[in-house]
């Protein structure tokens, strides 16, 4: 199988110029990794959040303004590097108004804060719509974790902080027309808590596009299969609650293709003695290249293709979603 988004970039990117000093390729990482000395790399990554308040999936100034920070400390956070500082280009829908524009600088100052991530400095400017963009810039003394270098039988671990469900919890009550308190979703990635795990970890990817596409492009990238565990325990309780108000499968919480921005380490069999506190194992890779999730006894085989192919257009995010709710009507 092939993954789409890598298909795309491919197409219009054409040929450009590359560095010998570069360690990924292209796709291989969420930050891009540079070889500057022996003992000495340079990570770097670029996000923007724009298309998510266009189409008004986030309508919150506080959540514009954390999630453009977080997004780009959790790519960092994958890599086990530890950040010099974070650069914002923001630019603002024409008539922004000036209180608009303080509250989001006050909500980029606590999100900073909370991820001990300096702010460097920026651009700001006017467009036809908002698009905030958020790019930080790293350091590690030994080379940091790609998306490649998972093998058959590593264990999948994830950082615990019982967040699991917020981010598909908004996607899902914007999809689906449901209530949802958008507030709730504040991810906090952590960079101090992936540097305890670079040393025995093979390879990381953060999931800001959902657990199960996460790890379906770690599979595909390094020709792997997955078997997950179903733990609730990792699940935000406010999470667990929309689904059972709402009479939503909670499965569909690791379905979602928006995530929480949280980090997911391979670590292999000999290392997992290691793991430090704060970490959660989930499932394992494996040679067979099937997906599958085991769930009170059962194994289900998870639809990677029609949630991984599905146009992107809210209609027809929000059928897949009816159905794979009524697919899975009996885990509710």
């Amino acid at each position: 199988m092939k993954l789409r988004e890598h298909t795309e970039i491919k197409k219009v990117l054409g040929r450009q110029m590359s560095s010998r000093r570069q360690v990924n390729k292209l796709f291989e990482s969420d930050c891009e990794i540079v070889k500057v000395a022996a003992n000495n790399f340079v990570v770097t990554s670029i996000d923007s959040i724009a298309e998510e308040i266009s189409m008004g999936l986030y309508k919150n100034v506080s959540t514009w303004a954390w999630i453009t920070v977080m997004s780009s400390v959790s790519d960092l956070a994958t890599t086990g590097a530890m950040p010099l500082g974070i650069t914002l280009s923001t630019q603002w829908r024409f008539g922004t108004s000036e209180k608009i524009q303080k509250q989001f600088y006050q909500e980029v100052h606590r999100a900073c804060k909370a991820a001990d991530v300096a702010l460097l400095g920026g651009d700001s400017g006017y467009a036809a719509d908002h698009v905030f963009t958020s790019s930080i810039v790293g350091h590690s003394k030994i080379k940091p974790l790609s998306r490649m270098g998972a093998r058959d039988g590593d264990y999948i671990v994830i950082a615990d902080n019982c967040a699991l469900g917020l981010g598909p919890s908004v996607s899902m009550s914007y999809l689906l027309e449901k209530k949802f308190d958008e507030k709730l979703f504040r991810p906090r990635p952590s960079w101090k808590d992936s540097q305890a795990i670079n040393k025995i970890a093979s390879a990381g990817i953060d999931s800001s596009d959902g657990l199960t596409i996460a790890l379906y492009t770690l599979a595909v990238l390094n020709d792997l299969g997955f078997e997950l565990e179903w733990t609730p325990e990792i699940i935000h309780p406010a999470a667990l609650a929309f689904c059972k108000t709402n009479k939503i499968s909670p499965l569909l919480l690791y379905l979602n293709d928006l995530g929480d921005l949280q980090n997911i380490f391979t670590v292999p069999k000999k290392n997992i003695g290691k793991l430090p506190v704060g970490f959660t194992v989930i499932g394992r890779f494996k040679k067979q290249k099937t997906y599958s999730l085991n769930i009170d006894g059962d194994t289900l085989m998870l639809p990677t293709k029609l949630i991984t192919q599905v146009p992107r257009e809210k209609g027809a995010y929000a059928r897949l979603f009816t159905q794979l709710n009524q697919d899975f009507r009996l885990f509710t």
